[in-house]
């Protein structure tokens, strides 16, 4: 017998996440070079704090608070090549989110490093803004177009499991573009790593590079906020999927289970689900391209299992 099932709201995803990093400028006076005064928690590109190498504080725009990161590409103030080192990460699953604001008629660029050491360079991504509201991801050498809002705050998030070797970049909450984490840049293959995240301000053409950046946050999202108890499924299929999605039970579902559907910032999905003895089923035919989350709470078991949309 076919049931029903309604779908309640949910906690956000990373409601109990670890944060690893985290960067707000708002301990730096403006004028101050953010390097210079990070105490270790930011370089530059040729380990030169206090250099014009390295970005400045100021207070003309901020995301939260009054302060942000200002990085510029002219020659009298640069270029800017800020970086932040994780340490080499090779193992769990992160989220990494940052605002970027772009001036008028200005682009910006970023990168993030599977391999910072500059005898050993690994690029895991290049991201490129154009000055017309345009810009690139840069993956396995192919480039995927996104757009942006020149003059606003923009939020960039990168979903990265290393663990299953998956990664999806999201700009304003839309799914960009995802791919094996390891891919590099221009390569298929690169290093199962996060080492460097790194902003640059004299990367594309003759653009001029100016923008400010805030609020800049590292969580490890290796708890959900929920227990992934896998003794009551045994798979979700297919994967990817497009129009329907099923988790296969090992037991049927007491009668006052709920099953939930939610994306990575933790806001509810409001899809169909239908519970048979034996499955769980959703249709995310109208779902946007990105990765999703199902929970279902069977009294004192509760699963989470990832869908990825396609």
């Amino acid at each position: 017998m076919r049931k029903q099932v309604l779908l309640l709201a949910l906690c956000p995803l990373m409601a109990n996440a670890q944060v690893v990093f985290q960067e707000d400028f708002e301990g730096y006076a403006p004028g101050n070079r953010i390097a210079e005064h990070a105490n270790g928690n930011w370089t530059t590109w040729n380990a030169a704090p206090g250099t014009p190498e390295d970005a400045v504080a100021t207070g003309k725009f901020a995301h939260s608070g009054s302060t942000s990161a200002e990085v510029l590409g002219s020659t009298t103030n640069g270029p800017v090549d800020l970086v932040h080192d994780f340490g080499g990460l090779t193992g769990g699953h992160y989220q990494l989110t940052f605002w970027i604001r772009m001036e008028q008629k200005a682009g910006g660029y970023f990168n993030l490093l599977h391999n910072g050491d500059l005898a050993n360079l690994s690029f895991a991504l290049e991201t490129t803004f154009n000055n017309d509201g345009t810009g690139f991801l840069t993956v396995n050498s192919e480039e995927t177009p996104f757009a942006y809002e020149q003059g606003q705050w923009n939020e960039v998030k990168f979903d990265i499991d290393m663990d299953a070797d998956q990664a999806e970049f999201l700009l304003n909450g839309a799914s960009v573009h995802q791919w094996p984490w390891s891919a590099e840049a221009n390569s298929a293959q690169g290093p199962n790593r996060l080492d460097r995240l790194d902003f640059y301000a004299a990367a594309h053409s003759n653009t001029a590079q100016h923008f400010q950046i805030d609020d800049i946050k590292l969580e490890a999202a290796t708890t959900l906020g929920v227990s992934d108890v896998l003794s009551n499924t045994t798979g979700v299929y297919p994967t990817p999927a497009r129009n329907m999605v099923t988790v296969d039970l090992a037991s049927a579902l007491g009668g006052n289970a709920t099953v939930e559907m939610f994306d990575v910032a933790g806001a509810r999905m409001d899809v169909p689900a239908t519970v048979t003895s034996n499955a769980v089923s959703f249709n995310i035919a109208r779902l946007q391209v990105g990765v999703y989350f199902v929970r279902i709470n069977d009294g004192g078991e509760v699963i989470v299992k990832k869908v990825v949309k396609n």
